[in-house]
């Protein structure tokens, strides 16, 4: 339920209870409130408590819309029955009113013709949209990384049915994000089942952080530094698939905030998890990267023709620089030992780059060097891996770290040498790489990764987006957090930009 529905049906619910505490605070003598002292008057009467609660019912209802159903009509006749008992004390005080045991009852029964009704316009209203009929599915938990190595048939086939191609959905790179898990934190996948069979897969992390002050719990996407998108991995009809991943929240009490990160824009799991939360969880879009890339059609000449004159006078001063300050080479390796020299010398250039003192380079980011060099060793296996490096006299003084599969090459990390750095470095390997990738056919990408650097827009001719979701548990801590990010921080920054 989005939060301006669910404020709007909170307010209904206390107006609603104020207008039954304002006819019980009626004495029995005003206006002939009671009517006559007959019989049938007095069943007449006393019927009307069902109406009179079934709108109660509806009202507490679709207030707690976003819980499951079971839950939700609990809570509805506890709150229903505890608000009836109220009434009825708070009667046995005004004049010429009584408090009665059967009608409580008669208030439960019109508590569950609320909920009754509810529901039949919930189902009437599903019958409508036509979601079609709903799959049996189950779900299980992996947390150990001996069962994650038992998935990887399974996940090769959901990838090949999906037609879903990228490396960062491989059993592979999630491998490797596992064994990269920074301390504090836990990895997991959730694989949905329909008739013992897998349908889909979604890698998962859990860790605590704070939050605006608060401590929050999240589960969130598997994920790396480099990792360029995510998605749910599998075949599955997407509907369906997210239905049981929304169950599968619901059922859970460890977690507070999901943070499902870097899902493509024109993913089907967005489209339907955005389709699939109104109503069901609080929720909000939490951001967007963009990543630029370069389309490789044509030749190269056409295209370096279409750079203007500047953009090019500095290309061959950087290329002029370099020459003059020794004897300059390119290396693209496309196989690569981890465990031998030349990852060794990979690694130490991006201890001498601007990101080492900052600690996210390569050698000194936690956990990232192990992390390449298991990536190494399965993108060598897979020939995805294409390493390119730019040595000065023999010194490599400038790298790329790539992943190249179904015609897209996907840049993950690139540092140079500060001690070189008034030679641009950086610049050059990029010029190379990009005439490589046109005279070498075979590619029609180069996707330079998410930021919108400088570096990246000299060459790009696009950009992909993707999106975060935050998704908030429907617990009272849970809508918390979400009205904290989606009302109260905005209004505060709002303020305080007004104020100064």
């Amino acid at each position: 339920m989005t939060t301006q529905r669910s404020v709007i049906w909170t307010l209904a619910t206390v107006c609603y209870m104020g207008g039954i505490f304002y006819l019980s605070s009626l004495s029995g003598n005003v206006g002939g409130l009671v009517g006559p002292s007959t019989r049938s008057w007095g069943l007449v009467w006393n019927a009307t408590h069902i109406p009179l609660f079934a709108g109660l019912g509806i009202c507490l209802a679709m207030t707690l819309a976003h819980w499951r159903w079971t839950r939700r009509a609990a809570w509805t006749l506890a709150a229903g029955v505890g608000y009836a008992i109220f009434d009825e004390w708070h009667q046995s005080w005004v004049p010429a009113r009584s408090a009665s045991v059967s009608d409580v009852l008669l208030d439960g029964i019109g508590l569950a013709l609320g909920l009754v009704t509810v529901r039949l316009l919930s189902r009437r209203r599903v019958a409508a949209a036509g979601t079609g009929p709903r799959i049996t599915v189950r779900t299980r938990l992996v947390r150990t990384a001996a069962e994650l190595a038992g998935l990887a048939p399974v996940w090769a086939e959901l990838n090949r049915q999906a037609g879903q191609v990228s490396p960062f959905l491989s059993h592979d790179w999630f491998s490797c994000c596992w064994n990269a898990v920074a301390p504090g934190r836990s990895a997991e996948v959730v694989v949905i089942e329909e008739a013992g069979s897998s349908v889909a897969l979604v890698p998962l992390m859990r860790w605590t952080e704070r939050r605006h002050g608060l401590s929050v719990r999240c589960l969130g996407f598997l994920d790396c530094p480099d990792t360029a998108m995510l998605d749910f991995v599998g075949a599955g009809e997407s509907s369906q698939v997210v239905e049981a991943f929304l169950e599968h929240l619901e059922s859970r009490g460890d977690w507070d905030v999901a943070v499902l990160q870097k899902l493509p824009a024109s993913s089907a799991t967005l489209k339907a998890l955005e389709a699939g939360l109104p109503g069901r969880l609080p929720w909000r879009r939490a951001g967007t990267l963009l990543s630029p890339y370069l389309a490789i059609a044509g030749r190269w000449e056409l295209f370096y023709g279409t750079r203007t004159q500047r953009f090019k006078k500095t290309v061959r001063n950087i290329q002029n620089r370099l020459e003059r300050a020794g004897r300059v080479s390119v290396e693209q390796h496309r196989d690569l030992d981890p465990s031998g020299p030349l990852f060794h010398e990979v690694v130490e250039l991006t201890r001498r780059s601007w990101k080492a003192d900052r600690g996210v380079a390569l050698a000194t980011m936690p956990r990232m060097p192990e992390f390449f060099r298991e990536l190494t060793r399965r993108a060598t296996a897979r020939q995805w891996l294409s390493v390119w490096l730019l040595r000065l006299d023999s010194r490599p003084i400038a790298m790329e770290y790539q992943l190249q599969a179904d015609g897209k090459v996907h840049a993950l990390r690139a540092d140079y040498d500060m001690a070189y750095r008034e030679l641009s470095p950086g610049s050059a390997l990029n010029f190379a790489i990009v005439r490589a990738l046109f005279e070498g056919g075979g590619v029609h990408e180069y996707d330079m990764g998410p930021g919108l650097n400088e570096y990246k827009l000299r060459w790009a001719s696009e950009t992909h987006e993707t999106t975060t979701l935050q998704i908030y548990r429907a617990s009272l801590y849970g809508r918390l957090l979400h009205l904290l990010e989606t009302a109260i921080v905005p209004a505060a920054r709002r303020w305080r930009g007004r104020a100064r």
